[in-house]
């Protein structure tokens, strides 16, 4: 379901300040029943690798530059892979002030007779909307 894999939660800063530049901050969550140990997250920004986080435990703060594409494909030998999109661009000036703060809770099944197919397009994501001024969850078709 993706209003349980992408969610917004106010308890957290919303962006900070790295010296010069403003970043979107997000906590991605890695939910496999049993053992979240062993994952790889990737990342990539404008279809270049940007980041990948080996698993260790369940959650991570993962910092976006603004005005960007990435893409955060969540994998595990042996179950599902999810990707997820984040679209970082915003109006020219929006960047000074607060944006809605997203936990991304990606979970992974074991592959079976009735799981075996992997995404290849993102189950969802998030980008910045003009009817919320804010950033929001997109839906994919």
């Amino acid at each position: 379901n993706l209003s349980q894999i992408l969610k917004e939660d106010k308890n957290y800063p919303y962006f900070f300040q790295n010296e010069t530049e403003l970043k979107f901050q997000v906590q991605i969550v890695v939910k496999i029943p049993g053992d979240s140990l062993g994952a790889t997250i990737s990342i990539t920004k404008n279809g270049r690798p940007f980041q990948t986080i080996r698993s260790d435990g369940i959650s991570y703060f993962v910092a976006f530059d603004l005005n960007a594409n990435y893409l955060i494909t969540c994998s595990k030998k042996g179950y599902s892979t999810k990707i997820v999109s984040l679209d970082t661009n915003i109006p020219k000036g929006r960047e000074n002030e607060e944006f809605a703060r997203f936990t991304m809770d990606i979970g992974l099944l074991k592959k079976s007779i009735d799981n075996k197919r992997d995404t290849s397009v993102p189950v969802g994501g998030v980008a910045y909307s003009k009817l919320t001024a804010d950033f929001d969850v997109v839906k994919q078709d």
